[in-house]
């Protein structure tokens, strides 16, 4: 048994199973193309088989990418739809050829700069949602982002363990999820008022806390393609002599090409039989 073949079951093994989603293959950091929530069940005869909850977004010949948020990585594969079978054991299931894999290890500690405007809703342990209607927001300016958290501005003095209801305005969406914060840096040179509970620009942390299936479909995209940025800054990178195996450096590339290897020759076998 080739190094292939155990390197193609250890990806699987980490999706095998998973809740995932599919999108139109973008760059859009927010993820704002249509998404269809989607269950990964197993590889077969050079075909990813994936369980979905509603079809009617995808259509053949659309590129379309497949995000698999695991507790160590965020795991996206190039896609492309070859059938769609609705009567089977498991429901609604995509047949589905896959292209290039990228395997970003999520690193709950790294954070990007970003300039989103954000509102938050002071709350207690037990509220929901529907207990802050009619409450007052305060305002300020998320300035970087992970997985785990961010980092906010704003002009309130607020205690550390605060938990708040915020909403992240993103450039065509928006984030709503509780946090709670755990460190703040007080505004230099910006003596606090007392009888306002405001004062110059307090930099805040914020862990994440609860939020909803959208909400976290959405933080996995944008830090996904943050990440990617990071790493493979422009379509240049991309299209050089070396091919998309450029995007994948050191054992990564051996770890692409032993996968496309593999599947590859399943194809051959199943073409030949």
């Amino acid at each position: 048994m080739g190094s292939g073949v155990l390197e193609t079951k250890e990806i699987m093994a980490l999706i095998a199973y998973k809740p995932a989603f599919i999108a139109q293959a973008t760059d859009d950091p927010v993820g704002e193309s249509p998404q269809v929530d989607a269950q990964v069940i197993k590889y077969d005869r050079g075909r990813l088989l994936v369980r979905l909850e509603d079809d009617a977004l995808l259509a053949a010949g659309v590129p379309l990418e497949l995000v698999v948020p695991t507790e160590r990585a965020l795991i996206r594969l190039e896609i492309a739809l070859d059938r769609v079978d609705r009567e089977t054991q498991f429901g609604v299931v995509a047949s589905l050829s896959v292209g290039d894999i990228e395997v970003i290890q999520r690193r709950k500690q790294e954070r990007f700069p970003v300039n989103y405007l954000c509102r938050f809703i002071p709350m207690r342990e037990g509220e929901t949602r529907d207990d802050l209607r009619g409450r007052g927001h305060g305002y300020g300016r998320v300035t970087n982002i992970s997985l785990g958290g961010m980092q906010f501005e704003t002009e309130y003095i607020l205690p550390p363990g605060l938990l708040a209801l915020f909403e992240v305005v993103l450039p065509t969406s928006r984030l709503v999820f509780e946090g709670r914060i755990v460190k703040a840096a007080p505004a230099k040179d910006a003596p606090a008022v007392e009888e306002t509970g405001k004062a110059g620009e307090h930099t805040y942390g914020v862990k994440f806390g609860k939020m909803d299936g959208a909400t976290s479909k959405k933080l996995n995209r944008l830090i996904l393609a943050m990440e990617r940025r990071k790493r493979w800054p422009g379509p240049e990178k991309r299209s050089s002599s070396t091919g998309s195996a450029s995007r994948w450096p050191g054992p990564r590339d051996r770890l692409r090409r032993a996968i496309s290897e593999r599947w590859a020759e399943r194809d051959r076998r199943r073409r030949d039989r």
